[in-house]
């Protein structure tokens, strides 16, 4: 598993990833998000791991990618920790402005990750996009929460 000597790891058990999450803290008192999927998906969550390092290098405001690699468990990345709230559950705490205001920098955000070039061997736009969709939108039917 990973370089570094975890002293806890606590599973979070939220999102819709097929990802094994944890927050796991260091010896030094840090914490940080450990991801583990199968090995089977090992170059793929290395283009994600890739990706995510450029995106990082805009300055957006996200978890940084720390490490890679592959282990007995499966393929792994470390990103540094985040704290704050589940936004599905404070969104509703917010006003009609601040709910806009943070959509608004969300739309500024992504128009920074959008100039970053989709990698040449990743499949026709139209047909991964439907795929996630129908799958996004099967989850959504099955989930209990409703808007």
């Amino acid at each position: 598993m990973p370089q570094q000597k975890f002293i806890t790891k606590q599973l979070i058990d939220k999102g819709w990833s097929e990802d094994r999450k944890y927050c796991v803290i260091d010896e030094q008192g840090n914490k940080y998000l450990l991801r583990v999927s199968p090995i089977e998906q090992y170059d793929r969550k290395r283009s994600e791991y890739e990706l995510m390092s450029q995106v990082a290098a805009l300055g957006v405001p996200m978890c940084r990618p720390l490490e890679f690699g592959a282990s007995d468990e499966g393929v792994y990345s470390i990103q540094t920790w985040i704290d704050g709230v589940d936004a599905e559950e404070y969104i509703h705490n917010l006003t009609n402005e601040e709910q806009y205001s943070y959509g608004f920098e969300a739309g500024k955000i992504l128009k920074d990750i959008h100039k970053i070039p989709a990698p040449k061997e990743i499949e026709d736009w139209e047909i991964y996009f439907n795929r996630k969709a129908d799958r996004k939108i099967k989850m959504y039917e099955e989930c209990s929460i409703k808007y």
